[in-house]
């Protein structure tokens, strides 16, 4: 009796697991296929992961399927991104669907393989799966958030997520004409609703909205006051691309030091972003952290050759550092891949005034403003350059 025991759990676990796996899968798909039918736009699964994308992967038209291969499948899951619909009855639709398909195409494998009395191992497979999803239906619809250490973030189950699309009824018709009129570019109306949802329900969705607001209508000082408020993390949780958008918003209220905070955070997060170091770069360079900005600018260079900000803002480490030669190299790069950039002329203008060649100084801060008349400092320049002129 001990010895078949022990033959027969290892069999049974290997069922599991392989019933874990095809769940997952199963499970995925049927939120995946909805989403593609309402939504119309790409959807991306994970198998085996929450989120991560490296490993194999298989993309079918709209769909991105992502392997994360492991030995065992009983402690993971897996996890659909797709577009929101907006719509109430398609929302749920696709977090049903999860679920309850699942559990109703194992009970379909265990009647048509017990009622054609199959082989008994097809018996024992259908069985187990059949064990395993009515698990998973149980485990996926109770309501509850779960912290995931891999992906360091909470994730929710279909039950919860199926409670917060009803409850959303209270404030969808809003958030719906929120987004026609931030469609329409209508961002005074638009952040008017975003607010008054905001204030009974918040979402990294409704969170993006309010902010995308604040920031077409240039009123960043509202858009600093709702990163603060949701700073921690509890009710939203950010990744590397909002944390570069917060450094935008404290740059643009220079803010400088608060923006390096959001950076090196964005950074953490995704070390190989050329735009993140960039966007360090500048910013170390306006804390006149000249040395340190010129590393992060020429490790940007080195991702993406072609990022005319990153040769621009090297060269003026390289004025700061007196390094002019250096300067004029990275100011010719920069030109050379586009000969209408006005914070290139802006750059070679300030070259040219540490050269004391104040009419070629001029002319290319003149060229600055001519294209953009907001580039950055570029009336100071113009002022302190005529005084040096007629001096």
């Amino acid at each position: 009796m001990g010895t078949f025991t022990l033959l027969i759990l290892p069999f049974f676990w290997i069922l599991f697991n392989i019933s874990c796996l095809f769940i997952i899968f199963t499970h995925e798909m049927a939120h995946a296929i909805p989403a593609l039918f309402f939504t119309k736009e790409n959807v991306s699964i994970y198998i085996g992961s929450y989120g991560d994308e490296r490993g194999p992967k298989i993309t079918i038209g709209k769909l991105t399927i992502y392997f994360k291969l492991r030995f065992f499948y009983t402690k993971t899951g897996g996890l659909c991104k797709h577009s929101r619909t907006f719509s109430i009855f398609k929302e749920l639709i696709i977090l049903i669907s999860g679920p309850v398909i699942t559990f109703f195409i194992a009970l379909t494998l265990f009647y048509i393989v017990f009622t054609n009395d199959a082989h008994g191992f097809f018996k024992a497979f259908t069985a187990v799966l059949l064990a395993a999803s009515l698990i998973s239906l149980i485990v996926n619809l109770y309501p509850r958030k779960i912290f995931v250490n891999s992906a360091r973030e909470f994730i929710y189950t279909d039950g919860h997520q199926i409670i917060s699309v009803i409850k959303s009824r209270k404030y969808r018709e809003e958030l719906l004409n929120g987004i026609q009129y931030f469609n329409n570019s209508d961002f005074f109306n638009a952040v008017l609703l975003f607010e008054k949802v905001s204030e009974r329900h918040i979402d990294k969705h409704v969170f993006n909205l309010l902010i995308g607001c604040y920031v077409k209508l240039n009123d960043f000082n509202s858009a600093k006051k709702i990163i603060e408020k949701y700073s921690d993390g509890k009710l939203v949780k950010f990744d590397s691309e909002d944390y570069g958008t917060f450094a935008w918003v404290d740059i643009q209220l220079m803010r400088y030091t608060d923006a390096l905070i959001m950076l090196d955070k964005s950074l953490t997060l995704e070390p190989e972003s050329f735009s993140t170091l960039n966007s360090r770069g500048f910013v170390k360079n306006m804390l006149n952290n000249y040395m340190d900005a010129k590393e992060d600018l020429s490790h940007s260079i080195e991702i993406n050759p072609e990022s005319i900000y990153g040769y621009c803002n090297r060269a003026f480490s390289n004025i700061k550092l007196s390094l002019l030669d250096d300067a004029a190299m990275d100011i010719n790069k920069a030109l050379s891949l586009d000969n209408n950039f006005a914070y290139a002329y802006f750059v070679n203008g300030m070259y040219h005034f540490e050269k004391r060649n104040w009419d070629d100084a001029l002319l290319n801060f003149e060229k600055a403003k001519q294209i953009d008349p907001e580039t950055m400092s570029v009336d100071e320049y113009i002022t302190r350059v005529k005084e040096k002129i007629t001096n």
